[in-house]
């Protein structure tokens, strides 16, 4: 099992995170499974969304996301994963969260992505502040 954490204040580079992971793949894998999060506008709150602020909760981030990466990994029997979550100022259609999952079945590839990105969603770890044109 290979669990990789990473922040990052910028947009992902898609094609060459996917290449790396790709590259450390075992040949027990039958599924990869991609969650890529991007600020949607309008916001969840705000209409006149201009940006969002991904703020630090704690300063073990990639502690807290690694230790939600194992108890997938061990739920689920999951052979690789990879968790990388933004930081600082995004706008509308920025990366926000790149999850990505192998595993020898799609089911629980799937099901590790989803209690991944549900677990980070409850926002204990980064916290997602919607900005407007009056803010």
């Amino acid at each position: 099992m290979n669990i990789n954490v990473e922040t990052i204040d910028k947009n992902f580079d898609f094609s060459e995170i996917l290449d790396k992971f790709k590259s450390k793949e075992s040949l027990h894998s039958g599924s990869i499974v991609i969650h890529s999060g991007k600020v949607k506008y309008p916001g969840k709150k705000l209409v006149n969304l201009t940006h969002v602020l991904l703020e630090k909760k704690t300063n073990m981030i990639k502690e807290e996301l690694y230790k939600i990466g194992m108890q997938a990994a061990q739920k689920f029997h999951i052979l690789q994963i990879y968790i990388n979550h933004r930081l600082g100022k995004a706008l509308p259609g920025d990366d926000i969260l790149l999850v990505i999952i192998s595993a020898p079945d799609r089911n629980n590839a799937f099901c590790a992505a989803q209690m991944i990105v549900d677990e980070i969603k409850k926002e204990t770890i980064v916290s997602l502040v919607e900005m407007g044109k009056d803010e």
